[in-house]
């Protein structure tokens, strides 16, 4: 894991190499006190879930998330509406990698930065697991019948959380967590959830349209919250996608709220195929958009060329390029 470093014009000032020895990590999450939850991606040879801070004022420390054992562990969230009641969440790309709730131990909960990390490290935790309790219904033109929401729960058994994911939510990848709504990405099946944390309630909608069809990472920025300063022409409740390319091109796709998708950038240069873009991330103004390319190993710095910052919330994930009725910027 490394970090770059940046001035507030968003130029690069230094790369450091934060984290050395994990494999495969995926998308994880940042914390409620800045420092950065990586994933490992691997089941086999991973050791779990790490933090890293990118100041560096504590070394990296394998976390409890995962009870210190490997998995096929992808991204990381939290609710910390209630400072004193916090919950973290994370996903496994697995057929039956149930989403998992992380309840810290009450005696090591505290809203002070300097020791809030003692949460995610401390004995005395609890692991609960989502079971989602189908009661609406849609048909597809094929005659299929797939639910489209209803209530649900968290268990202690996590038997029960995977035999859910199975037949509801596999291969979860992308988690962000706003405003008490939680939104994950079923990768597979092309669909983003969305549960209300305070009424124990879900919906589900497909992302299969035009260049848009296998999502990853999700990451979700509110303008009621974090609206760019003093920037009038804002575009507000905008929905930022990076994509997996497969054999096609990578590229970076967006949504309105009216349920519009359009592209922003897409390469067709044929060096850059195959390859997935990730890692999407906004400048403090938002004026600026980073992405990495997963293989390549290149990270771009994306601005728009009449200042205005990039608005609305965005989601980190990868997406099949497969459109008509899009408008392209090639890079």
């Amino acid at each position: 894991v490394g970090a770059i470093y940046f001035d507030a014009g968003g130029n690069v000032l230094s790369y450091k190499r934060l984290l050395d020895g994990t494999t495969d990590n995926c998308g994880g999450g940042k914390t409620p006190w800045g420092t950065f939850i990586t994933l490992e991606e691997n089941k086999d040879h991973g050791t779990g879930i790490w933090e890293v801070d990118p100041w560096y004022e504590r070394p990296p420390s394998l976390t409890a998330l995962a009870e210190r054992k490997p998995g096929m562990y992808e991204s990381f969230a939290y609710d910390n509406r209630n400072p004193f009641n916090p919950n973290f969440f994370f996903t496994e790309d697995a057929e039956d990698g149930t989403l998992r709730k992380f309840s810290p131990n009450p005696s090591s909960i505290s809203a002070d930065p300097k020791t809030m990390w003692r949460m995610l490290y401390d004995e005395g935790y609890r692991h609960e697991y989502l079971v989602l309790n189908p009661s609406t219904y849609t048909t597809t033109a094929d005659g299929t019948v797939k639910p489209t929401g209803g209530q649900f729960q968290w268990t202690d058994d996590i038997e029960e959380g995977r035999a859910s994911a199975t037949q509801y939510y596999q291969f979860t990848e992308g988690i962000d967590c706003r405003d008490g709504m939680l939104y994950f990405i079923s990768k597979t099946q092309q669909e983003l959830f969305v549960l209300n944390l305070d009424y124990d309630t879900w919906t589900v909608s497909s992302t299969e349209h035009g260049a848009f069809s296998q999502p990853d990472q999700l990451y979700s920025i509110f303008p009621s919250q974090e609206k760019a300063p003093q920037d009038p022409n804002e575009d507000e409740n905008i929905i930022y996608f990076t994509e997996d390319g497969g054999s096609e091109y990578s590229g970076l796709h967006a949504r309105d709220m009216k349920g519009r998708y359009f592209t922003i950038l897409e390469s067709v240069t044929e060096i850059i195929t195959q390859d997935e873009t990730t890692g999407l991330a906004f400048s403090p103004d938002r004026r600026h958009i980073y992405f990495a390319l997963q293989k390549n190993g290149n990270v771009f710095d994306i601005w728009r060329e009449d200042g205005h910052a990039f608005g609305g919330k965005h989601l980190d994930i990868k997406y099949h390029a497969s459109s008509t009725n899009v408008n392209r910027r090639n890079w």
